[in-house]
C-alpha cells in the first residue's frame, strides 16, 4: 500500500510541475506575443481602412460619371 501512495504522490508532483510549466508558457504568450500581435493587427487595420476609403472614392467617382453620361441629350 505505501508504494501505491508514493506512486500517486510522485505522479501528482509531476502533474504539478507540468502545470506550472504550462502556466509559465501561457503567461509569456499573454504578456509578450499577444501585445506584438495586437500591434501588427492595428497596422493591418489602418491599411485596410485606407484601401477601403480609396475604393469608396473610386466607386463614387464611377457612379458620378455614369450619372453624368445618362443626363446628356441624345443627338
Amino acid at each position: 500500500m505505501p508504494a501505491l501512495e508514493e506512486a500517486i504522490i510522485s505522479e501528482t508532483q509531476l502533474l504539478l510541475e507540468h502545470t506550472s510549466k504550462i502556466n509559465a508558457t501561457l503567461k509569456e504568450l499573454n504578456d509578450v506575443q499577444i501585445i506584438a500581435m495586437i500591434e501588427k493587427l492595428r497596422q493591418v487595420e489602418k491599411k485596410m481602412s485606407t484601401v477601403f476609403t480609396f475604393f469608396k472614392a473610386s466607386m463614387y467617382t464611377n457612379n458620378y460619371e455614369e450619372k453624368e453620361d445618362t443626363n446628356r441629350p441624345i443627338i
